[in-house]
């Protein structure tokens, strides 16, 4: 019994030192240096900017489907039997007419209800009722540049009072598309206008078709299309890089536009 106070000594001597012992070795430890969170307020994320978009052009679509409409109408109109000529006389009695003189019909019979029922019913236009019933296309406006072609000054009609782009991607259904020789896309290269009518796919080609009035008409039978003497005509289109036709009688994108 005299030996334990002894041994309660040595008992608590080693068990100090085992404490010691493993505090030490928690110190010796390497603290881990925690990894900020990706949710931290203080992660720094790079600001990507959007692409640069082209403008477009102001667009209205119901006036756009109006004019395709009033087209397609034109060309379905059996006492339309014109045939390609600029004789004033001969425009005034319904038997001649040129693709400005029948874009200002369109335009009319777009500003005008009572414009479209005359053509309906007798399938044109007289020359003093296109200046009665079409505000935008004015003699005024047409003679007011020293442009050769009647196209051309209604591309610089538009370019003044309306909407224009010389940009292919800018056409829209029931656009006035001018087209012409060369590349170019100036307003004295223009020769023709037509008015789109219908867009569409090909493959990855887009293909804008239109209805205008050339020297020889087009028409669809059993399947194919014919030359006819009849002017109006529909089934042609523009490609997206801004081409109509081939050869030797290929024609180049110029402008497109639309009144406000």
């Amino acid at each position: 019994m005299k030996n334990i106070p002894y041994i309660l000594s040595l008992a608590l001597l080693f068990s100090c030192q085992n404490q010691k012992s493993q505090t030490q070795q928690k110190q010796a430890l390497p603290k881990e240096t925690p990894k900020p969170s990706k949710s931290t307020p203080f992660t720094q994320v790079k600001e990507e900017k959007p692409p640069a978009v082209a403008k477009a052009i102001p667009y209205n679509a119901s006036e756009g489907q109006k004019r395709a409409l009033l087209a397609e109408e034109a060309y379905e109109n059996p006492h339309d039997q014109r045939t390609y000529g600029g004789n004033p006389k001969a425009k005034a009695r319904g038997e001649k007419l040129d693709c400005s003189y029948f874009i200002r019909e369109v335009e009319a019979t777009f500003q005008s209800e009572e414009a479209r029922k005359i053509k309906q019913r007798k399938g044109y236009l007289a020359p003093h009722e296109l200046v009665k019933y079409n505000p935008f296309f004015t003699n005024k406006r047409l003679y007011a540049n020293k442009l050769s072609s009647l196209s051309g000054k209604m591309a610089d009609v538009l370019q003044k009072h309306g909407v224009y782009s010389t940009r292919v991607s800018d056409v829209r259904l029931g656009d006035y598309v001018f087209i012409g020789k060369g590349k170019t896309r100036n307003l004295k290269s223009i020769s023709h206008v037509v008015v789109i009518n219908k867009v569409d796919t090909i493959g990855k080609q887009i293909r804008y078709y239109f209805i205008d009035a050339g020297y020889r008409g087009l028409k669809k039978v059993n399947g194919k299309f014919v030359k006819v003497k009849r002017s109006v005509r529909k089934g042609y289109y523009l490609t997206d890089q801004g081409t109509v036709w081939s050869g030797k009688y290929i024609r180049y994108f110029k402008g497109t536009g639309r009144p406000n």
